[in-house]
């Protein structure tokens, strides 16, 4: 079965073109000039065989022409021949093969103990292996791999398919496939099949009714028996005056079985913490670990489950840094600080040394690098670079202390109206007793509030707030104790029942542990996000040339600044790569025809193309021949 077709048959007007050597024949053919002879007697005799010779030359010649203008004009139409006689066997005409080989970060899942990508890159192997030096393939991928850049002739290095790596890049495999039919313009071939590879984990809203393409699934394994590890909390706690790092963590079963006796691992400062778990179905247990801390510095391990089945996800990473004996740092005029203070502040720094007193002109730049925690202590106000301080605190996610005195100017009036959301008077209020807590800070509600009544607070700055929610204890609308973010204000002195009920060290204790960062925060950073550099910064003693690094892997990553400044940035997979989301073959549109069953058998199925194109050419030579000849011995 044969048929024919023009990949540029807009261009077959030009075949009137071979009406041109026609034309000139009709209308631009010289009449002979007359000559009057005395005798025509010999001329006669020969004109009948010299007019037959002269016609037939002609003739020839006029059709030779017009071959050769109507083989031209085919040729810029481009024909095509189409046969399917050899379909099923191993010979196809040549065809260029794109391929979007899905490399996302679900092929790391374990399908009947095979990794799906290494199911696909042995799909690929195979396609490849079946590739003449006629044909060309092109395989996009998710990370722009070296494949993905330009079409290449005949079989490409196995290695080439081999490294091929998970990425953790979320571009859609519909503009994959946008972007394989837009360079389907630059085809060198008749033939060309489009084939998509994966593991059908990502919904497909590409639509297109002139190209149907092949969609292969990577495996027909349709289970997804994954467990995932996710930590939800890490926070410092004290037992006894024993500082003890809180993990709270969840694990997920994605899976349609419940899994029983699994092991859950935690690997904190090299030390494993084991424990067995029982999951239902999609199901999740919460779990945590409590230990205490032994040293200063870095506190970083991970959660991890056993799993055989998607590897990535079986580990959840933390790391944060915290200082056993921190740095307190007091700005003050006054000669000396209140003695419930002092003991606390000494208590909790743990040595007396690493307590510092210094009034507000010996305020620098360097003071938030050398301190955990910085108390502003009764200042009359805010001079410009005490107001720095502020700002950099702000800006790295430190807290701070205010207590306020009896005196303060406008600066010290302005920036704790704005910073807290009150409104500060003028004067002191004294004889008060708390009559409201605010019911929503864990902070506030962790002491025993059913004493707040009984309290005496005396000396109190005259105030009164806007917004309730930065209020942690109020007294008829006098607030008493404020938060805003991580700073924390009283606005009253020493004299009261506050500071000699068992409440105070219990509270104050829980402000210096939360202004020491002491509440860690769970890492922010996932696959993919980027973080900025210094010049000759080093990532896992590995020296970076730009500004900045893209975490590709999970896991913890050592920062070393060019200063000298060391970090542990703990990196975790993103809820969206953590659970399956299977795409059944009946919901993919009739753009893609779904190959489950002899997928090997549909190879090159539609390139029984042949393009005419060189015989075409061979043609025109071969007329150019034959008019020389007829005009050189015709």
């Amino acid at each position: 079965m044969f048929s024919l077709s023009f990949l540029n048959s807009g261009l077959l007007i030009a075949s009137l073109s071979a009406l041109i050597p026609l034309l000139i024949y009709f209308f631009a053919k010289k009449r002979p000039d007359r000559v009057i002879f005395s005798s025509i007697r010999f001329i006669t005799l020969s004109k009948d065989e010299k007019k037959s010779k002269i016609n037939l030359k002609n003739i020839l010649l006029l059709i030779i022409r017009t071959l050769i203008f109507l083989l031209l004009a085919l040729i810029f139409a481009r024909p095509i021949i189409e046969t399917f006689l050899g379909i099923g066997s191993n010979y196809h005409a040549p065809t260029t093969i794109s391929i979007i080989a899905d490399n996302s970060w679900s092929m790391d899942y374990y399908s009947k103990d095979t990794q799906r990508l290494e199911l696909l890159k042995q799909k690929l192997k195979t396609i490849n292996g079946k590739l003449t030096d006629e044909d060309f393939i092109r395989i996009y991928t998710k990370d722009n791999y070296i494949t993905s850049q330009k079409f290449m002739q005949g079989a490409i290095a196995d290695t080439l398919i081999q490294n091929i790596p998970l990425s953790y890049q979320d571009l859609p495999l519909d503009s994959l496939i946008v972007q394989a039919l837009h360079d389907k313009k630059d085809i060198e071939t008749a033939n060309f099949e489009l084939y998509l590879i994966t593991d059908m984990n990502e919904q497909l809203t590409y639509q297109d009714s002139l190209t149907k393409i092949k969609l292969i699934e990577v495996d027909n394994h349709k289970e997804w028996n994954n467990l995932s590890a996710t930590i939800t909390s890490v926070q410092i706690g004290s037992t006894k005056n024993v500082k003890q790092l809180s993990i709270d963590f969840v694990i997920h079963n994605y899976g349609e079985k419940e899994v029983t006796d699994r092991l859950v691992r935690l690997n904190y400062n090299d030390r494993s913490y084991d424990r067995f778990v029982t999951i239902e179905a999609n199901k999740s247990w919460q779990g945590n670990y409590t230990l205490p801390i032994e040293k200063s510095g870095w506190q970083k391990g991970f959660i991890e489950i056993q799993d055989e089945f998607y590897l990535k996800d079986n580990r959840a990473y933390f790391s944060s840094f915290f200082n056993l004996a921190p740095q307190i740092t007091i700005i003050t005029e006054e000669p000396s600080i209140s003695l419930p203070l002092k003991t606390m502040v000494n208590i909790f720094a743990g040595d007396d040394n690493n307590v510092k007193y210094i009034p507000q002109n010996y305020v620098n730049n360097q003071l938030l690098a050398t301190s955990d925690i910085v108390i502003f202590y009764k200042l009359n106000s805010l001079e410009s670079n005490v107001k720095t301080l502020t700002e950099q605190l702000r800006k790295s996610n430190k807290g701070s202390l205010f207590i306020l005195g009896n005196k303060y100017d406008k600066s010290v009036e302005n920036y704790l109206n704005k910073k807290f959301s009150l409104e500060l008077g003028n004067g002191v209020v004294n004889q008060i007793f708390p009559d409201w807590h605010n019911p929503y800070n864990k902070l506030i509600n962790s002491l025993s509030v059913k004493q707040f009544p009984e309290m005496r607070f005396n000396g109190v700055a005259k105030a009164s707030f806007k917004n309730n929610s930065r209020i942690l204890l109020a007294s008829n609308r006098q607030p008493l104790i404020a938060q805003a973010d991580n700073d924390f204000l009283f606005l009253f002195d020493d004299n009261n029942d506050f500071v000699t009920n068992s409440s105070y060290p219990v509270f104050m204790n829980k402000i210096f542990e939360q202004l020491s960062i002491s509440e860690l925060e769970v890492s922010t950073n996932y696959v993919g996000n980027q973080i900025p550099l210094s010049k000759n910064a080093e990532v896992n003693d590995q020296k970076q040339i730009g500004n900045s690094f893209v975490f590709s892997d999970v896991g913890i990553y050592k920062v070393l600044s060019e200063s000298g400044k060391l970090s542990y940035e703990s990196v975790n997979l993103g809820e969206s790569l953590l659970k399956e989301s299977r795409v059944n073959n009946d919901e993919v549109n009739n753009s893609f025809e779904v190959i489950t069953d002899n997928w090997e058998g549909h190879l090159f199925a539609e390139s029984g193309r042949f393009e005419l194109l060189k015989y075409l050419l061979i043609g025109i030579m071969v007329l150019f021949v034959a008019e020389l000849v007829i005009v050189k011995f015709g």
